[in-house]
C-alpha cells in the first residue's frame, strides 16, 4: 500500500474546480456591479429628463421676461423724454398702458424643484457630467443676482415713483386696471388704451431715468443668467442623446 498522501488526488481536476468557483464568484460580482451601474444609469436618465423639462420651462420664462423688459424700457424712456420736452408744470397725455409699465414689477422665479432636490441631497455631485454638476451648483446664485436688481426696482417704484405718479395723475384707476389684466397674461403689449394727463416735474422724470437704469441692469443680469441656462440645457440634451 502506498503511503503517499497525494495518492488518488486528481490535482488537475481540483485546480479546475477551484478556478471555476473563483470565476463564478468574480462573475457574480461583475454582474452585480454591471446591474448596479445600469440601475444608476437609468436613475440618472430619469433625473436628467426631469431636469431638462425644468430647465426648458425656466428658459421659456426667462425669454418672456426679457421681451417684457424691452417693452418696459421703451415705455419708461418714452414717458421720461416727453416729460422733459414738455417742461416742469406742463401736462402731457400718456397712454395708460405706458403708465402701467412704469408701475409693473417682475420677478424671475423659475421652477427649481429638481435642482433644489439634487443640491439638498448632494446627488448633484454624483452626476457623471461634472460640468453639469458644477453649473447646477452655481445656478441659484445666478438667479439671485437677477432678483436683486428686480428688488431694487421694486423699492424704487413703491417708495418713490408711485407716490410721484399719484401727485402727477388725477385718476390712476385705468392704469391699475391694466396692471390687473397683465397679471393674467403675458407678454406685455402696447395695446390700445386710454390716455391720462400727467403733470411734468423734474422729480418725476429723474426717477423715470433712474428706473430706466435699473431696468437695463436687470435685463443684463437676466441675459447673463440666460447664457448659463442655455449651457446647462445643451449639456443635459447631450447627455440624453
Amino acid at each position: 500500500m502506498s503511503s503517499n498522501p497525494d495518492h488518488g488526488i486528481n490535482w488537475l481536476r481540483l485546480a479546475t474546480e477551484v478556478c471555476a468557483i473563483v470565476f463564478s464568484i468574480l462573475l457574480a460580482f461583475a454582474l452585480e456591479a454591471w446591474w448596479d451601474a445600469r440601475a444608476e444609469a437609468r436613475s440618472e436618465r430619469i433625473v436628467l429628463m426631469t431636469l431638462a423639462k425644468e430647465l426648458d420651462a425656466a428658459d421659456a420664462q426667462l425669454q418672456l421676461q426679457l421681451s417684457n423688459y424691452v417693452f418696459l424700457e421703451k415705455a419708461t424712456e418714452a414717458v421720461a423724454d416727453q416729460l422733459v420736452a414738455a417742461g416742469a408744470g406742463q401736462s402731457i397725455a400718456v397712454p395708460d398702458a405706458y403708465l402701467a409699465a412704469l408701475l409693473l414689477d417682475m420677478t424671475y422665479d423659475p421652477p427649481m424643484g429638481t435642482t433644489n432636490t439634487l443640491l439638498a441631497s448632494g446627488q448633484v455631485f454624483m452626476l457623471r457630467n461634472r460640468e453639469l454638476g458644477l453649473a447646477l451648483t452655481e445656478w441659484p446664485a445666478a438667479i439671485q443676482d437677477a432678483v436683486e436688481e428686480q428688488t431694487a426696482l421694486w423699492r424704487l417704484g413703491d417708495e418713490r415713483l408711485e407716490p410721484l405718479l399719484h401727485q402727477a395723475i388725477l385718476n390712476l384707476a385705468p392704469v391699475y386696471q391694466i396692471l390687473t389684466e397683465w397679471e393674467q397674461r403675458r407678454p406685455l403689449v402696447a395695446e390700445e388704451s386710454g390716455e391720462s394727463s400727467v403733470v411734468s416735474s423734474p422729480q418725476l422724470w429723474n426717477i423715470l431715468y433712474q428706473r430706466l437704469t435699473f431696468l437695463k441692469g436687470g435685463r443684463n443680469e437676466l441675459q447673463v443668467a440666460g447664457e448659463r441656462l442655455k449651457r446647462m440645457i445643451a449639456v443635459v440634451r447631450q447627455e440624453l442623446d
